[in-house]
């Protein structure tokens, strides 16, 4: 079975008198352990294919299977916990909570999963050690470079352990060199067996996946495997 499984999606939205259609008749299967990127350029879809696969968002009409769990029509009240077990995500602009230091943002996952607090904090030192930052868990985010930002990010994102990291345009506020550092750090947890769907209109990010699926005008218009001999 699939940890992933969309099924006819389809996504609309009224302006005005006109309906604009977004998604239309999305299907796609994402494997435990794939890398997946999701490619295409502005106004092709795949923002709002993102808020359905991160459950910010429920298809209309379409079917979505998460781990087994069809969330298709679920409410916010019951998709809420499931975003929190299922999912971690990886934001361009990093989201982190600037009154807190790197430490205390990892562990809020774990915070709103009831974690003790002596519990939280090892898990979160771990998750920062992690992706190479076990020496900066008391600097807040003004004190981070954006890659060191970017890397609390993909902290927090793992620390819960959820099956699947989204992550929408990571390196999209990066340098270069910092960018490449991120996918070093993806490939990494790929290869220890976690599940990544990356969101990019970035090539360069594309080529680290093991997985291409292009979107254009609502459309899944291509799917192929990369090779990384």
């Amino acid at each position: 079975m699939p940890l992933i499984e969309l099924q006819a999606v389809e996504k609309s939205y009224k302006m005005g008198t006109q309906t604009l259609h977004v998604l239309k008749g999305v299907s796609l299967a994402i494997n435990q352990g794939d890398y997946v990127a999701i490619v295409g350029p502005s106004g092709s879809g795949k923002s709002t294919l993102m808020h359905i696969l991160g459950c910010l968002d429920i298809p209309a009409p379409g079917r979505y299977v998460l781990a087994g769990q069809d969330v298709s029509k679920l409410k916010e009240a019951r998709l809420a916990p499931i975003r929190r077990q299922h999912i971690g995500f990886v934001f361009q602009s990093f989201n982190l909570l600037g009154t807190l230091n790197a430490q205390e943002n990892v562990a809020l996952p774990l915070l709103y999963q009831g974690v003790n607090g002596r519990r939280q904090r090892e898990r979160a030192k771990d998750a920062l050690s992690l992706v190479g930052l076990g020496d900066r868990l008391h600097h807040r985010p003004n004190q981070l470079s954006g890659g060191q930002q970017q890397r609390v990010a993909i902290a927090r994102a793992i620390v819960a352990d959820p099956p699947v990291i989204l992550a929408d345009e990571p390196t999209g506020n990066l340098d270069s060199q910092s960018g490449q550092d991120l996918l070093q750090i993806f490939s990494g947890l790929n290869q220890a067996g976690r599940t990544l769907v990356v969101i990019t209109h970035d090539a360069e990010v594309a080529r680290h996946a093991k997985r291409v699926i292009e979107i254009r005008d609502g459309r899944i218009v291509g799917d192929r495997e990369v090779s990384h001999a």
